[in-house]
């Protein structure tokens, strides 16, 4: 990493000296899965592409630690192809606490998840919203390619329903990090919403969660989406999209309280 630090790397004296600055220093944690991607991506996309975008951070940020990235996720829907491996909810909150728990124990005051796989977020939510901390401390979490969907919607070359799993977006930003572990051999299996008020695309989420349909039927070659159309291009612009807004983030919680209410109230 040319840019800030791995946590895994660090010396005690290196972390005493950022913890001389803690309000300075932003700890970026990776979570993601081990899930099933079709036959043209490796199981690990999930972790290593929320990775990837924590290490770009990093690499413009010399006062960003990227923390040791907590692999597993929740992937239930996933276990009807091999290759997945899952943790319970439970288990996965738990971990999270304990995790996010251990870094602010540290004393570092800015910590943000970054997630990569859609079925941790909500569990990665409710974990930053009850764990205890003390005033002025910045916990938050967010899923990487949200803050990729516009760049997503205006480059892409699929129609909606070409990204729900292993589709444009997930094959186009493991183009441009490592092309030589995508396959050339794609299934293509547009999403099928149970409602318009469901699951459309990665793009167009509704407010209607689940509707009982089965990945294992619906999606047998493991792929909601389009991956023959996914480009390293437009893994770019994906990947340059998730690290501004993490990057604005950053930004934001290293501005002083006063000065961060006076511009939201319009002041000089």
């Amino acid at each position: 990493m040319s840019g800030g630090r791995a946590w895994e790397t660090m010396r005690s004296d290196e972390f005493a000296a950022a913890l001389a600055e803690p309000d300075e220093w932003f700890v970026l944690l990776p979570t993601g899965a081990i899930e099933q991607h079709g036959r043209h991506l490796p199981v690990d996309v999930d972790i290593h592409c929320a990775t990837e975008v924590c290490r770009a951070v990093a690499t413009r940020d010399p006062r960003v630690i990227v923390a040791p990235p907590l692999p597993f996720g929740f992937s239930p829907a996933q276990t009807y192809k091999p290759g997945t491996i899952t943790l319970s909810g439970k288990t996965l909150l738990a971990v999270l606490r304990d995790v996010c728990s251990s870094i602010l124990a540290v004393g570092f005051t800015r910590l943000l998840v970054v997630n990569g796989h859609n079925g941790n977020k909500w569990m990665a939510g409710q974990a930053v919203s009850e764990i205890p901390r003390e005033p002025g401390t910045f916990l938050g979490s967010l899923t990487y390619f949200d803050l990729s969907l516009d760049a997503f919607q205006e480059h892409r070359a699929s129609a909606l329903g070409g990204e729900g799993h292993a589709g444009e977006l997930e094959t186009s930003l493991e183009l441009h990090l490592r092309p030589e572990l995508v396959a050339d051999e794609r299934d293509v299996r547009y999403v099928t919403p149970n409602s318009s008020l469901g699951f459309v695309d990665l793009a167009v989420r509704g407010p209607l969660a689940g509707g009982g349909k089965s990945m294992r039927l619906e999606y047998p070659a493991g792929v909601m989406g389009d991956p023959k159309v996914a480009t390293p291009e437009l893994g770019r612009h994906v990947l340059e999209a998730a690290v501004a807004g993490i990057e604005q983030i950053i930004a934001e919680t290293r501005v002083p309280a006063a000065a961060s209410t006076a511009h939201l109230n319009g002041g000089n």
